[in-house]
């Protein structure tokens, strides 16, 4: 009865007879690139506003709380009403213990509805720094399929959140170095200094200087990122990565089209072509099926381009 097996599969959704799906459970560990940019935008909000981040998480907790509470005393009126004796309206001690459970929790409620108020501005604040995760996310899952290139090209999510403090914290402000304590001065002083810090106050940005912040930051993590990417590549790939890299910012952030960029990359062309004419004085036939493809496919700024006059 103490036995238990583990087992671990590369295959993304793998499939097992019925009886066997009946006798195990599955956890999906795959990680999606929505689901990572959550996951840093929880991280970038915690190095850039503790205060918010800790004050989040003390309010899940407070909520969790809440749960717990008004399950105690949903719980304990069930008991006592199954337990009471006799004429359950005159039972005094059971009458008084309905009255303030009604009163803890109604000031539960009260609390909660706070509580999810604070939680929703937190989020709204939070959300300023949605570009950052963004393209942190984007950059951990191309250094993901480098793999494809060259099978030594294999990063861990642990090495990525390594350079991606990184590039926080080039532009975080830096701390002043402070001289070393005297000798039975340094717990003292420690402590001061922390209390001092924790003290302070969180110094609110505007919406201009949040957006200008956040354009920092990700300028860093990305240089840093591909820094690190860079030291460890073969010169070969080198060019193919850093075009990689900006063919896929270009298309995050809306500055280019993706089907130009598929014509870009896939190079694709026509298997029939109309008559060249002049053009076949100087273009060769396979250039000219893909002018050709490019005419006909789609794109609209390129229509007319495969005239031969």
């Amino acid at each position: 009865p103490n036995f238990r097996l583990f087992l671990h599969t590369k295959l993304s959704n793998p499939h097992y007879p019925p009886e066997i799906q009946a006798e195990t459970t599955l956890i999906n560990f795959t990680v999606t690139k929505l689901g990572l940019e959550d996951q840093l935008l929880v991280l970038v909000v915690r190095k850039q506003r503790r205060d918010l981040a800790d004050l989040s998480e003390d309010l899940v907790n407070q909520q969790n709380g809440f749960l717990i509470k008004m399950k105690e005393l949903e719980d304990s009126i069930l008991y006592r009403l199954a337990t009471a004796e006799g004429d359950i309206t005159e039972d005094v001690g059971l009458i008084e213990g309905l009255e303030e459970t009604k009163r803890i929790s109604v000031d539960i409620a009260k609390k909660s509805a706070v509580a999810e108020k604070t939680q929703a501005d937190i989020q709204i604040t939070s959300e300023k720094y949605r570009s950052v995760a963004n393209r942190s996310a984007l950059l951990f899952f191309l250094m993901n399929d480098l793999v494809k290139m060259h099978s030594y090209y294999i990063y861990s999510l642990a090495a990525f959140t390594d350079v991606f403090y990184r590039g926080i914290d080039k532009v975080s402000p830096p701390v002043e170095d402070t001289p070393p304590p005297a000798d039975g001065e340094g717990a003292q002083e420690e402590a001061e200094a922390a209390a001092e810090a924790e003290a302070e106050p969180v110094v609110e940005l505007t919406d201009e200087q949040l957006a200008e912040r956040c354009v920092h930051l990700i300028d860093s993590i990305t240089s840093t990122t591909f820094d690190y990417i860079r030291r460890g590549l073969f010169v070969h790939h080198k060019l193919t990565v850093a075009t990689l890299l900006t063919l896929q910012i270009c298309l995050n952030d809306g500055m280019l089209v993706p089907d130009e960029v598929d014509f870009l990359v896939a190079s694709k062309s026509v298997t029939e072509s109309s008559n060249m004419g002049p053009l076949g004085e100087w273009m060769t036939e396979s250039v000219w099926q893909k002018v050709k493809a490019l005419d006909t496919g789609g794109v609209k700024r390129f229509q007319g381009v495969g005239g031969n006059k």
